[in-house]
C-alpha cells in the first residue's frame, strides 16, 4: 500500500479494499487539518485502472499512455534531422517499456551528428519498425512473482545497492554515511556475511568494495505540541506555517526563504537598508529571501527612524504620467537622459520593459562622450529598436549618426517638456536619491545599484534583473543557491500590461453646461447619457465643436465667467477621475431651494 503525492496530484493503492479505505480516510482527515479542499469532480474513486504521471496504472503493473504510443505508431518516416528529433523526443516518454532502447534506436541516433548527412536508409525503418513492434505488443512494468515474495528488508537494502553502484565514481574509495528509515538494517550490515539469506548475501558482497556507515533516520521525532499553548511563545508565532518550514544546512526555511532568529533581525534589516532604499522596495527585497514573524512592520519601523532617509525624503508625489506602450521584450524600447550631480555630468539609460538602470560618470555631456559610454551599454544588453530621450546631446548630428550605423531609432521628447520620457526622469530621481544616501553614509553607489536592479519592481514579483536575464544576481542578503539558478519569468509581458491598466488617466468627456448651481463658481452639466454632475469650473474645458445631438436643446446656459457664450448649449469636457453623478432630473433653479449634494467620486467614466 502506498500513498504518492507530485505536485497537486495524488494517488493512493493498497492491497485490498480494507486498506485502502484506512489510507483514504487519514489522508482525508489530514487534509481536514491543513485546510486543504479536493476537488470532486476531478476524484477517481476506487478504480482499478487510472491515469497518473503520464502513465497508466493498473492492478497488474504500469503500461504507457495509449495516445503516446498512438501517436509514436502513426508518425510517418522523418525527413530532416528535426523529425529525427521529435521522434527521439516522443521515444523518451515510453523509453522504460523499450528493452535495450539505446541500442535499438542506435541507427536513428547517428542521423543528428554533426558530420552525418540525413539521409533515411532501410537500416533506420528497420529500426523504427522494431519500436513500433515492441509497442504494439502493449508492454507492461510489473514487479515478477518471485520479486513480489521479497522482504521488506532485501528491498531496503536493493535501495542502498542501487544507489552505491548508481553513484559509484563519487563514493568509491570514501567513506560515506548513509541515512535509512529501516532499523534493522542498521544491525544486518554489522553482521557476518555467512549469517544471513542467500538474497542478501549476494547484495552485501556488492557492497563490500564500498565504504558505508548506515545510520538510522528516525521518521518520527518529537514534532509540533498537540496544542497551541503548550508552545513556547518563542515558536508560538510560527504555528500557523509550521507546514511550510523545514530544516536544509543548519538552516530553518520557509519554503525558500531563510528564517531569522531573533538574534540576528537586527543585523539582517540594517543590511536590507544598508543602500537606502525606499520602504515598499526594502520590503519587497526582503520577502524575496527572508521571513521572520512582524518582518514588515520592523522594516517599516526601521526607516521611518533613518536619519539618512529622513533627510532626502521628497516632498510630496508626483502625479503620474501618461504610459508608454509595454515592449514585447526586454531591451527593445530604452529611455536615456544627463543629469548633474557632485559637480560632474552623469548618463543614466533604463529600459522600459524590466526597468533595468544602467549608470555611469561622464567627463563631459557632449554627444561624443555619451555614444563613448553607449556603446558598451550596447555590448552587455544588445542594441535597443528604440533610444527615448530628450533633445540635446541627443538631437545632435553625431548622435544621429550613430544611431543610423548602429541601426536604432531616436525619439526626442517634445521641447520643454521632459515628462514624455517619463520613465528616464523617473529613474534619475531614483539614482539621485540612491547616490545621496550613499555619499551620506560614504557607501559605495554601485553596491546600492546591485541591490536596486534585485529589488522586484512596483507591482511584480520580478526584479530589474530577472525580467533582463531570467536570474537574480548574489548580493550581501542572505539567499539559496536555487534563488540564484535561472529561471525564466513567467509571462511578464502581460504582468506589465496589467500593471499599466492600473493606471488612472485623466480622459475628457462631452458635456454641456445645463445650470447653475447655489454653491459658487460651480455649475451642473449633463453627459451624453443623461447623467447630472456638479462641476467647478477648472474642470470644464470649453470647446467649439457643436453639443451631442441627445444635448442640443436645452435651457439657457449661463455665461462662464470671462468667457463669452453665445450657444444655447455649451460643449464641455469632464476629468476621469472628479465625476460625481447627481440625479437625472433637474431641479427648477427659480424653486430650488436646497443645494444639489456632491456624491463621493467615481474612478470610472460613467457608460
Amino acid at each position: 500500500m502506498c500513498v504518492h503525492v507530485n505536485a497537486d496530484d495524488m494517488i493512493i493503492a493498497a492491497a485490498t479494499e480494507e486498506e485502502h479505505d484506512q489510507i483514504l480516510l487519514k489522508v482525508l482527515k489530514r487534509a481536514r487539518e491543513q485546510n486543504i479542499n479536493f476537488n470532486p469532480s476531478k476524484i477517481q474513486f476506487k478504480k482499478s485502472e487510472v491515469f497518473y504521471m503520464g502513465n497508466v496504472q493498473t492492478e497488474h503493473g504500469v503500461r504507457p499512455d495509449r495516445v503516446k504510443v498512438t501517436a509514436i505508431l502513426n508518425m510517418p518516416e522523418s525527413q530532416s534531422k528535426d523529425d529525427v528529433r521529435r521522434l527521439l523526443g516522443m521515444l523518451n516518454y515510453v523509453s522504460p517499456y523499450i528493452p535495450n532502447m539505446s541500442a535499438v534506436t542506435a541507427p536513428i541516433r547517428d542521423l543528428l551528428k554533426k558530420e552525418t548527412q540525413f539521409s533515411w536508409l532501410p537500416e533506420h525503418e528497420r529500426a523504427f519498425k522494431t519500436v513500433k513492434q515492441i509497442l504494439s505488443a502493449e508492454p507492461l512494468l510489473s514487479l515478477t512473482e518471485t520479486e513480489q515474495r521479497w522482504f521488506q528488508i532485501e528491498k531496503e537494502l536493493l535501495a542502498i545497492v542501487f544507489a552505491a553502484e548508481r553513484f559509484h565514481q563519487y563514493i568509491y574509495g570514501k567513506e560515506e554515511e548513509v541515512e535509512s528509515d529501516h532499523k534493522p538494517l542498521e544491525t544486518t550490515l554489522q553482521k557476518q556475511v555467512e549469517n544471513e539469506s542467500p538474497r542478501i548475501q549476494l547484495m552485501l558482497l556488492r557492497l563490500l568494495r564500498y565504504k558505508l556507515d548506515v545510520k538510522l533516520k528516525a521518521t518520527i521525532e518529537k514534532g509540533w505540541p498537540a496544542h497551541r499553548k503548550s508552545a513556547e511563545p518563542s515558536i508560538r508565532q510560527y504555528e500557523g506555517i509550521r507546514a511550510e518550514l523545514h530544516v536544509a544546512e543548519y538552516l530553518i526555511f520557509k519554503v525558500e526563504r531563510v528564517v531569522i532568529p531573533s538574534s540576528m533581525r537586527a543585523e539582517v534589516l540594517k543590511k536590507v537598508h544598508e543602500t537606502h532604499l525606499g520602504i515598499e522596495k526594502c520590503k519587497a527585497r526582503a520577502r524575496a529571501s527572508l521571513y521572520w514573524p512582524g518582518m514588515t512592520n520592523d522594516i517599516e519601523e526601521m526607516i521611518a527612524k533613518c536619519p539618512t532617509c529622513a533627510k532626502f525624503k521628497p516632498r510630496n508625489k508626483k502625479e503620474p504620467l501618461m504610459p508608454h506602450d509595454v515592449p514585447d521584450r526586454p531591451w527593445s524600447k530604452i529611455g536615456a537622459d544627463t543629469f548633474p550631480f557632485g559637480g560632474r555630468p552623469h548618463f543614466v539609460a533604463v529600459d522600459y520593459f524590466s526597468k533595468y538602470p544602467e549608470v555611469c560618470r561622464l567627463q563631459t555631456s557632449t554627444a561624443s562622450c555619451v555614444v563613448k559610454h553607449l556603446k558598451p551599454i550596447y555590448a552587455r544588453h544588445g542594441i535597443p529598436d528604440i533610444l527615448v530621450a530628450d533633445n540635446m546631446p541627443f538631437a545632435s548630428s553625431e548622435m544621429r549618426s550613430f544611431a543610423a550605423e548602429w541601426d536604432f531609432e531616436i525619439k526626442p521628447s517634445s521641447p520643454e517638456y521632459p515628462q514624455s520620457n517619463g520613465q528616464g526622469e523617473r529613474m534619475i530621481g531614483a539614482v539621485k536619491q540612491l547616490m545621496r544616501k550613499t555619499l551620506e553614509e560614504s557607501k559605495d553607489i554601485h553596491l546600492a545599484l546591485l541591490e536596486y536592479r534585485n529589488t522586484p519592481v512596483a507591482g511584480l514579483k520580478y526584479s530589474p534583473v530577472q525580467l533582463l536575464v531570467s536570474r537574480m544576481l548574489k548580493d550581501k542578503i542572505p539567499i539559496t543557491s536555487e534563488l540564484l539558478a535561472p529561471k525564466v519569468a513567467e509571462d511578464p509581458y502581460r504582468a506589465l500590461k496589467a500593471r499599466q491598466v492600473k493606471l488612472r488617466l485623466r480622459e475628457w468627456t462631452p458635456a454641456v453646461v445645463t445650470d447653475l448651481h447655489s454653491a459658487l463658481r460651480s455649475y451642473l452639466v449633463t453627459t451624453e447619457n443623461g447623467r447630472v454632475y456638479r462641476r467647478n469650473w477648472r474642470v470644464i474645458n470649453p470647446s467649439t465643436e457643436p453639443p451631442p445631438v441627445v444635448l442640443a436643446v436645452q435651457e439657457e446656459t449661463p455665461a462662464f465667467p470671462s468667457v463669452p457664450c453665445s450657444q444655447t448649449s455649451t460643449p464641455v469636457g469632464l476629468t476621469q477621475q472628479e465625476e460625481t453623478p447627481q440625479q437625472p432630473s433637474l431641479p427648477d433653479p427659480e424653486v430650488q431651494t436646497t443645494p444639489v449634494r456632491a456624491s463621493t467620486r467615481l474612478t470610472r467614466q460613467p457608460l
